[in-house]
């Protein structure tokens, strides 16, 4: 009676067993369900910013995201900045959503530029003999006045930059695998009071049809006018279109990094 007994247990162990292992496996549809990862927006980066975990941590999401919807339109930053989020971040956002180019194409032996460029968004200051690889800073955004009427801003640090010249129409040259016009942009900037430390960009937000650009573009008289020609293969040289006056210059790339030069 009791060896019967045994047996029962051990069967409705093992039914018990099987009609609960079902349960426990996932069907093929909701695997695939769960691979796919749903878009990281803005509202998602505006959580994370706003639980304090740090920017280190939420640039980190954000570079390892692989499916993005981040808004990054001139009123995306606008709106990024008045819930808070950091200029780091703001920074990653666009650098994530910035298309990745392509490598620069093999430089001529004998270009007279050949050995001074080294790598894409490697800008170069020719003037007169010299040749003169010029720093890159990234911009922190900010704004001013009140919605609907917002002024947008890149801030870079420092009232002066590391290059100077008195070439009043220098030569620049950059890597591009077309032409530069529209994407990159020679660009003037605003000197603030030494609490500040800084120097500003003043940018806009471009519309084209039913799209909108995440590119920085200078706005109005920020913007500077160029002529651009490809001395070799992927190897632009742009020159001012008139004379520039004393002051605080740069090259503005994609993701809001600005090569910048002064002119005393």
């Amino acid at each position: 009676m009791r060896g019967n007994r045994l047996v029962l247990i051990v069967l409705l162990a093992s039914a018990i067993t099987a009609s609960a292992a079902p349960l426990t496996q996932a069907s093929p549809a909701q695997a695939e369900a769960a691979k796919q990862e749903v878009p990281l927006s803005n509202k998602d980066v505006i959580k994370l910013a706003k639980l304090g975990l740090g920017d280190e941590v939420v640039i980190a999401k954000i570079k390892q995201a692989t499916n993005v919807a981040l808004d990054v339109t001139t009123d995306g930053l606008i709106q990024l900045k008045q819930a808070g989020v950091s200029g780091p971040i703001i920074s990653a956002m666009l650098e994530k959503m910035t298309p990745k180019s392509a490598a620069p194409s093999a430089i001529a032996a004998n270009d007279s530029s050949a050995a001074s460029l080294s790598g894409f968004q490697d800008v170069l200051l020719i003037s007169g003999n010299k040749e003169v690889h010029l720093p890159a800073s990234r911009g922190d955004l900010s704004t001013t006045g009140m919605w609907p009427v917002v002024f947008v801003f890149l801030d870079y640090p420092g009232l002066h930059a590391r290059t100077r010249t008195t070439n009043r129409r220098p030569v620049l040259v950059i890597h591009s695998e077309h032409d530069p016009k529209g994407y990159y942009y020679l660009a003037m900037l605003d000197v603030n009071d030494e609490d500040d430390n800084n120097r500003s960009l003043k940018i806009e937000q471009k519309v084209s049809g039913f799209t909108e650009t995440t590119r920085v573009i200078p706005a109005g008289r920020w913007h500077v006018e160029y002529d651009a020609t490809e001395k070799t293969a992927g190897v632009w040289q742009i020159t001012p279109k008139r004379d520039l006056q004393p002051g605080e210059y740069g090259v503005v790339v994609p993701g809001g990094i600005l090569y910048e030069f002064g002119i005393d």
